[in-house]
């Protein structure tokens, strides 16, 4: 069997992996190749990721129905499905 093996300084380490505890930093994008994140808490800070759960019980909008209220910018999309139009030309057009 043929071993490789690699010397790497603890410089490098800190440049190439990321801590667990959170005291370096990561640079650029992590491909998460179709991995999950798990265990996910509630956000404290702005830029922190969330949970399914946060944001199904924060985003403000039921997914069993209901009435949004203000305005919906869909930055120049459109809906596109019949039925859904319908149902909304149905009492609103």
């Amino acid at each position: 069997m043929n071993e490789t093996t690699a010397v790497v300084s603890l410089s490098q380490m800190n440049d190439i992996f990321l801590r667990r505890g959170g005291t370096n930093t990561a640079v650029g994008t992590i491909n998460m190749t179709g991995n999950t994140f798990t265990n996910v808490s509630s956000p404290e800070n702005d830029h922190d990721a969330v949970n399914k759960v946060y944001v199904d019980n924060n985003a403000g909008i039921s997914k069993t129905g209901g009435e949004m209220l203000g305005h919906l910018d869909m930055n120049n999309f459109r809906l596109t499905e019949q039925r859904v139009l319908d149902e909304m030309c149905s009492t609103d057009c």
